[in-house]
């Protein structure tokens, strides 16, 4: 049997926010009715794969919001974390995302300039390192 390494990563990271998330959702009517990830989203040049996914319908036919998941060593204003946000959100053709690196989140909107602008920060928590976020699962942005 293969061994199974020790380690926290973004994917063990958003599969446990997809699940916070249905979680709170279960018992509750929101215009949020699911959260799920990892979806493809494809064009003729590349392949993108959303870390979450908000959906308006249990169906998964209605994605209202998508956010990408970094830990804490990369920066919340990292540029490839933007413009990867930004991407998938453009082809998506939402109007919002998130981004969120455990230890801050930003809210992004799309203005009517066709740009997205931050519109909403969270405080920092202060885990600064991936080897905190498993440990301090309770002291996550709520």
């Amino acid at each position: 049997m293969p061994a199974i390494q020790p380690g926290y990563n973004e994917r063990s990271w958003a599969i446990d926010v997809i699940s916070e998330i249905n979680g709170y959702l279960r018992s509750r009517r929101r215009p949020i009715r699911r959260a799920g990830g990892e979806n493809t989203i494809k064009n003729e040049t590349s392949v993108m794969f959303p870390d979450v996914l908000l959906y308006g319908d249990d169906d998964g036919g209605m994605i209202l919001q998508g956010w990408e998941l970094k830990m804490p060593d990369t920066p919340i204003t990292d540029s490839e974390l933007l413009d990867n946000a930004t991407a998938k959100a453009l082809r998506l053709k939402l109007n919002s995302f998130l981004v969120w690196n455990v230890n801050q989140a930003v809210l992004y909107r799309l203005e009517g300039d066709g740009s997205f602008q931050a519109r909403k920060t969270w405080p920092r928590i202060g885990l600064l390192k991936r080897e905190e976020v498993k440990a301090n699962k309770a002291t996550r942005i709520q």
